[in-house]
């Protein structure tokens, strides 16, 4: 700090003079590093009187006793400690404690911090326990240490156990001592005074107030001191920045490789302390999953992850993450030199907790009986009880966001959402056990879960579709939690409700191997007292399941056991679904007059119930059926009603496969562009309802398209993606269609090994299912052998194709979707096709050249036709040598010439 003991002008000795005069009195004001405010209240008179003195425009009615006491004024006193090596004493312009550790991440949070720093006078970083507040604020005080002339002093008041002595604590960090007639905080004011300071006051929340009322004085006492503190919870003084600290950053799926690994802040971190530990450690290929779940799961939390790394010594990465499951025992081994709740996990937390009220602490246990973020009605509902009422629960939850013990996400969304770091949930849980409250709450909790369930399935069809498939996707885990519990209870009939309301939605987000297993646990339960209905619709949910997964055998039978019940009950509607549906799997199977006849009894039901959407299904159903006769006609007249008439109800998932069945009768009678324009407009649709089934479907639709315009790397492409959304669902028929489509594809683009390869597994896996073969598609090893210019002998041609054929599924996968050069697959120009559009373009790009001449970038080109922008870039290039043009402008001539503009 400034030292202000030194003469006044004129005046070595710094004594003042007989004379009162105004600029005396400034100069010992300037002198003592004093506001008129400041000195005014030194001298127990009115700060307007004083700064009339100032001006000269009065003089004081005792002007030798004014003399006097500012003569016996002390001058702020700057703190000064040894230096380290000892020797005479010298000022500092710091007292902050020397890292032993080094700083890891926040690369991005640093600069703003210091922009922040510099611009509030009041800067409190928040956070959970553990979350690095400290560290990071003395790494910002350090980034900042030469804005401030007079210093940056670091407060701690950890070791502070009352708020009486929060002045105190600061005044022994400046080196200031206390005046027997005066209040410390005064003192503190006068010293800092009009001096440039910052202070950084650490670990707040156990005396918030005090710090809250210390800081407010004292920033507005001293017009140039800044405060950086650090709390759990915001000081929620005028003037105050608060500012979240987040967790570090952790790795998401997949995984890359080590090196890229460690770029991300949580696992840098670990790397660091565990090498420290255990000075061998290294990040491998070997461990680098483990290392990246570690991250995850410990939420990026520094001291979490500084805890585990200690355990490297001992455990490898592998084994730290399977003892998670109790991760405060094995999170126990903190620093002996460490403050006692940074020595262990649990540790940090007690203390957050035990600052808590009692209602904030039953709050806060019980908010971890929730898997997922949760809204307010559900914690109104799951939460209270006799003591513990609806009406505190917004106000509690406002304290428990304040005190960094919840987050919030969504805030522009509909709902706002209350979320928990999963190691404060697991202490939650914990607590809620030791308060014997875990029973009552889980029963509440699979009750309230249990009704969504209901609810949504009510909604899922129709203009609401997409918010309540989001929804419940946002409750998945909680709609699991709550569904085992009643599994678990042996609930039978609550466990045949549950399941058969989720059907529809595991079915919509293409969870059909993870509902049919549900739905397999509940059908194996004692079904005696199960409602006959209720019953039924679980087997018909399981048969949905089963032939979305391409198991039609076992469809089949399910639809069977499902219609049989519904027809003996009587119940008109259901059992016109089952009979599409089952009508349906008959098609796929090839029993086309079976499948005729079901399907007409159940347009004639549908037209006689008051569902329409019924009566749309079976069309859609008879416009499949009339396209596997090669009626097409017949299938875009049945699919167009069923188009229309889905519009009408607002449904937009029958509108998107109707139009996708639509695009393949239009392909039949040769309308490329109207295939082209349906298939795109249902992809679009099933992205926005997150069915993937439906999307996997449209891409392989558009990948044969492109084929036919031997555009082979876009074909691929989308083979690709279908290909991986098919995999990631368990789709088995769709995975053999697309490895069919790969191989005719590598045939197409003279790779006959790989095509026998693939067509060897895509038969064997449809043979698998128990599908016939396709019949317009011919994967023998010995048409597949002959490439362009490239024929393999026949032997070779069969020991691919059985190769292929006997391969696990995964590994044929990889390969397909792998392609050491994708510049090999470059297709050669190809001749226009005949009455496509002019100028030897394909459909495509007579799209792409459209939009161009509409003068649209690339970007809103790749949007609008649902493209990669580098994929647009290719069509251009094409677009360009086709037409003999270098330019978007000449481009755009051409295409108005041509009626394509």
């Amino acid at each position: 700090m400034v030292d202000a003991r030194g003469a006044l002008d004129g005046n070595p000795s710094g004594e003042l003079g007989p004379t009162f005069g105004r600029e005396q009195l400034r100069a010992r004001r300037a002198a003592l590093g004093l506001t008129q405010a400041q000195l005014a209240a030194r001298l127990g008179v009115a700060a307007n009187t004083f700064a009339r003195w100032e001006r000269g425009e009065i003089r004081p009615l005792n002007p030798d006793r004014v003399w006097g006491r500012l003569a016996r004024l002390e001058p702020p006193r700057p703190p000064v400690a040894r230096p380290r090596g000892g020797g005479s004493v010298s000022r500092r312009r710091d007292n902050l404690p020397v890292m032993l550790t080094s700083f890891v991440g926040r690369g991005e949070q640093l600069p703003e911090l210091r922009r922040m720093v510099s611009s509030t006078r009041l800067l409190t970083l928040t956070g959970a326990g553990g979350i690095g507040k400290t560290r990071l604020a003395l790494q910002v005080a350090s980034a900042v240490l030469a804005d401030y002339r007079a210093g940056i002093w670091f407060v701690d008041l950890a070791p502070v156990t009352d708020g009486q002595f929060v002045p105190r604590a600061v005044a022994t960090a400046l080196a200031v001592n206390e005046e027997p007639t005066r209040v410390l905080a005064e003192t503190l004011a006068d010293v800092i005074g009009a001096q440039r300071v910052l202070l950084v006051l650490d670990n707040c929340e156990h005396v918030v107030d005090a710090c809250a009322l210390l800081a407010d004085r004292l920033l507005r006492a001293c017009p140039e001191l800044h405060i950086l503190a650090t709390s759990r919870e915001a000081l929620r003084t005028p003037g105050e920045t608060a500012w979240r600290v987040p967790s570090l950053a952790v790795p998401q799926p997949p995984v890359g490789a080590p090196d890229q690994l460690q770029q991300v802040d949580a696992v840098q971190m670990f790397v660091a302390r565990a090498t420290a530990a255990q000075p061998d450690f290294r990040l491998t290929e070997r461990n680098a999953d483990a290392v990246a779940e570690l991250c995850r799961r410990l939420d990026g939390i520094p001291l979490a992850l500084e805890l585990a790394a200690t355990r490297v010594a001992i455990l490898a990465p592998e084994q730290i993450v399977g003892r998670l499951h109790d991760r405060f025992a094995v999170l126990n081994a903190g620093s002996r030199t460490a403050v006692s709740r940074h020595q262990t996990l649990r540790a940090a937390i007690d203390w957050s907790y035990q600052l808590l009220s009692a209602p904030e602490q039953a709050l806060f246990r019980r908010l971890a009986v929730f898997r997922n973020p949760c809204v307010l009605d559900a914690v109104e509902s799951v939460c209270t009880d006799g003591t513990l009422p609806a009406a505190a629960v917004l106000g509690l939850l406002a304290q428990l966001v304040d005190k960094s013990l919840l987050m919030t996400e969504n805030p522009t969304g509909p709902q706002v959402r209350y979320r928990m770091l999963d190691t404060l949930r697991a202490y939650g849980l914990d607590a809620l056990r030791a308060a014997h409250e875990e029973p009552a709450l889980q029963l509440r909790h699979a009750q309230w879960f249990l009704a969504l369930a209901v609810q949504a399935e009510l909604n899922v069809h129709g203009p609401g579709t997409v918010l309540w498939l989001d929804r419940l996707e946002k409750e998945h885990d909680d709609l699991r939690a709550a569904l085992r519990w009643f599994i678990d209870h042996g609930a039978a009939t609550t466990s045949h409700r549950f399941g058969g309301a989720l059907a529809e939605f595991w079915h919509a987000r293409s969870y059909l191997g993870e509902g049919r297993a549900w739905l397999g646990t509940i059908l194996a339960l004692p079904p005696s007292d199960v409602p006959v209905s209720v019953r039924a619709k679980v087997l018909h949910g399981a048969g949905l399941l089963a032939d979305w997964q391409a198991d039609f055998a076992s469809a089949q039978a399910l639809y069977e056991q499902a219609l049989a019940l519904w027809q003996d009950m009587g119940e008109a509607t259901p059992a016109a679904r089952c009979l599409r549906e089952l009508g349906e799997v008959l098609v796929i199977r090839g029993q086309h007059e079976r499948a005729g006849l079901l399907l007409d009894r159940a347009l004639s039901i549908s037209r006689n119930i008051p569902d329409r959407r019924e009566e749309a299904a079976t069309l859609h159903s008879l416009g499949l059926l009339a396209i596997e006769r090669s009626d097409f006609a017949g299938a875009s007249k049945r699919l167009e009603e069923a188009r229309t008439l889905f519009a009408e109800l607002a449904d937009p998932r029958g509108v998107a496969r109707a139009e996708a069945r639509l695009g393949h009768a239009r392909l039949a009678v040769g309308d490329e562009l109207q295939a082209q324009a349906l298939w795109e407009s249902s992809l679009r649709q099933a992205r926005a309802l997150g069915d993937r089934l439906s999307e996997a479907d449209c891409l392989s639709f558009l990948g044969s398209l492109a084929t036919r315009h031997h555009d082979y790397l876009e074909a691929h492409r989308l083979f690709a993606e279908s290909l991986t959304l098919r995999q990631q669902i368990g789709n088995r028929d769709g995975i053999a269609t697309c490895l069919r489509d790969l191989a005719l594809l590598a045939a197409r683009q003279a790779e006959p090994e790989r095509a026998c390869r693939l067509g060897g597994a895509a038969v064997g896996l449809r043979e698998a299912i128990g599908l016939p073969l396709w019949r317009r598609h011919d994967l023998r090893p010995e048409r597949l052998r002959r490439g362009r210019g490239a024929d393999l002998d026949l032997a070779r041609a069969e020991a691919a194709w059985l190769a292929g054929r006997a391969a696990p599924l995964d590994r044929i996968i990889e390969q397909a979707l792998n392609v050491s050069e994708p510049v090999r697959m470059a297709s050669p120009r190809p001749q226009a096709a005949a009455g496509v559009v002019p100028g030897g373009l394909t459909a495509r790009q007579a799209e792409v050249l459209h939009l161009v001449a509409q003068g649209k970038t690339d970007r809103q080109i790749a949007a609008e036709l649902v493209l990669s922008e580098k994929t647009v870039g290719r069509h251009l290039d094409n677009i360009f040598a086709r037409l003999g043009v270098s330019s978007r402008a000449a481009a755009t001539a051409v295409a108005t010439r041509q009626g394509l503009a």
